[in-house]
């Protein structure tokens, strides 16, 4: 497995306090920055930026602040402000959610609970495989 880099202070404090149970609606979802690039020639949505976060501003319709990954590669913003953007917007956003790897058979349990799944014999966490 590849070693990751440790967790920014800040980002650490941030994550931690968007998983409290009166605020996870704050918690970050990442996107493809592509998802972009439909208001690049739009000229009724203003796009601002510095080196770590950005806004869209689409006068009447909606207002978005989205935090730039340090290497540009993803863009990040809270689940709540997703929720906020109109249907159309936020259909857009999905086409280019970004996650890093997540096992698609426990997505499919979250998705039917209480269903059963054959996914390989139970054994021990922690065992040799």
């Amino acid at each position: 497995m590849a070693t990751q880099p440790a967790l920014d202070p800040f980002v650490r404090a941030y994550l931690k306090r968007a998983a409290g149970p009166d605020s996870y609606h704050q918690f970050p979802i990442w996107f493809h920055p592509e998802v972009l690039d439909a208001y690049r020639d739009d000229p009724q949505i203003s796009a601002y930026r510095t080196a770590s976060a950005g806004r869209l501003v689409a006068p009447g319709r909606f207002r978005l602040d989205f935090g730039i990954s340090p290497d540009g590669d993803a863009i990040h913003i809270a689940v709540s402000a997703l929720a906020q953007l109109p249907d159309a917007e936020r259909t857009r956003w999905l086409e280019h959610l970004w996650m890093p790897v997540v096992s698609p058979k426990f997505a499919q349990m979250q998705l039917a609970a209480g269903s059963c799944f054959d996914d390989g014999p139970i054994r021990p966490y922690f065992e040799e495989v």
